[in-house]
């Protein structure tokens, strides 16, 4: 059994992970499983949708459909388990840390003992009730309470997340990791034990220029032809949310921070700043409005950059397959083999071994974090490159392309790869510019006004 666990206090929206809430409920309905959550996750969808969540509505079939779950219905959440955590313990932990934000880093960062004692009698019971042992727990955010209640039982914390290639632009991936992905990621030690295992194991290790072609969507793949572009700008900003307990739990370094001491080695005209577009606090930082990028895609932005930084996006992992120098100021799994102090100007070259092992290794396809098979085979703890072949595999599968390639010679792979596609990069179609786009503000209207007055001589 595989029991989900939702806990957070995230301020910015009402029930923020119920996306995820309702993945787990169209997998628990099946089996009559259990879910551990807040209480107001458990309430009527349909209510929920008459509020206008997307989550919980037909009008909005993309975001379902882009998730692959059922429509919910208070039916099936007659089907499950319901396992609620009260608002109203919620409340006495924000009078006694005096803020809500005090009493979420409480949550984040320490083992509370009420919490710890909750969690544990719900799994006590689950076990109880159903008859049969948890397999394993899994979890969006790393919660001490919830891991020192498992651990004392024996059962394995999952860590899942969007992962680092997303949609449109991307095969869509996963995180799934036993330790905490805000810190302590299992990055690392995972890619050591690959290392060694490859010593005795054949894996195929593609360039960064093929695995692209293998992640890219097809209408995507156009932007290999600007791999080799000479970069306009000397760094890129990649902005995240402004305010993420998520991170700060880590360090007091924010996008703001991230700016000031950007600016401080490069001008405004050599930098390019990307804001977070699912950013729910809408920042501004007037200064750099001069600098904001406006390109349609992420791609857009990495390549016309030298230099990635970010307080922690995932945009910094993307960048290194594009040959970029990468930045990354908080703890997170693609913060190994970045650099942390963006005061550090030289240029940097990858491991592909690296590339590829967290690309096609530690990242899981999107799909198998919901596959109840391929989790209780990870549960088995398999070697390195076995993770590695079936991720490749899947990956194949669903662009196409035959595993046949694996066996042509290194200088006929990336063509054969491309062949397989039906995609010639040398066509016209594929010739597409780079889609830069300055946003200018009103106030660089007036500078470019003066600067043209000067010219003509004050008229």
């Amino acid at each position: 059994m595989i029991v989900p666990f939702l806990m957070t206090m995230l301020t910015n929206q009402d029930r923020p992970y119920l996306w995820a809430f309702y993945k787990f409920l169209d997998l628990a309905k099946k089996e009559h499983g259990a879910i551990i959550a807040q209480e107001e996750y458990f309430i009527d969808p349909g209510e929920l949708a008459k509020e206008g969540r997307s989550e919980a509505s037909n009008k909005f079939w993309n975001i379902r459909s882009d998730l692959n779950y059922d429509l919910p219905t208070q039916k099936d959440l007659q089907l499950i388990q319901k396992y609620s955590i009260p608002k109203d313990f919620e409340n006495r932990l924000i009078e006694k840390m005096g803020s809500i934000n005090d009493a979420h880093m409480l949550v984040l960062s320490q083992v509370i003992d009420e919490l710890k004692e909750m969690i544990g009698q719900y799994l006590d019971d689950i076990t109880h009730r159903s008859k049969e042992k948890i397999d394993a727990i899994m979890t969006l955010c790393h919660n001490p309470s919830l891991s020192a209640a498992a651990e004392e039982r024996g059962i394995p914390v999952i860590h899942f997340e969007i992962g680092t290639f997303r949609e449109p632009a991307y095969l869509k991936t996963g995180y799934f990791d036993f330790h905490c992905l805000y810190g302590n990621a299992s990055t690392e030690e995972r890619y050591h034990r690959f290392l060694s295992e490859i010593e005795n194991t054949s894996v195929p290790i593609f360039n960064n220029r093929e695995i692209l072609a293998i992640l890219l969507r097809r209408d995507c793949l156009h932007y290999l032809n600007h791999l080799n572009d000479k970069p306009k700008y000397e760094m890129g900003i990649a902005l995240g949310y402004a305010v993420w307990p998520l991170y700060q739990r880590n360090t007091l370094c924010d996008d703001a921070e991230l700016l000031y001491r950007a600016s401080k080695i490069y001008s405004l005209e050599q930098l390019l700043v990307r804001r977070h577009p699912g950013d729910p606090f809408g920042a501004t930082y007037p200064k750099f409005d001069y600098c904001r990028d406006g390109s349609a895609t992420t791609l857009d932005f990495i390549l016309q950059c030298k230099r990635i930084a970010s307080v922690g996006s995932n945009l910094s992992f993307e960048a290194m397959l594009f040959g970029k120098t990468s930045y990354v100021m908080t703890e997170c799994p693609y913060t190994y083999k970045t650099k942390r102090k963006i005061e550090d100007t030289s240029l940097q070259e990858y491991d592909l071994t690296y590339l590829n092992f967290y690309t096609f290794c530690y990242l899981v396809p999107f799909r198998l974090l919901w596959d109840k098979e391929y989790v209780l085979w990870r549960l088995s703890n398999p070697p390195e490159t076995e993770i590695y072949q079936r991720h490749l595999a899947f990956y194949l599968k669903e662009k196409q392309i035959p595993e046949t390639v694996l066996e042509a010679p290194f200088s006929e792979r990336f063509s054969l790869i491309m062949k397989a596609q039906n995609y010639d990069l040398n066509a016209k179609y594929a010739k597409a510019p780079l889609k830069e786009r300055r946003i200018f503000t009103v106030s660089d209207y007036q500078k470019e006004i003066r600067r043209l007055n000067n010219l003509l001589g004050g008229k």
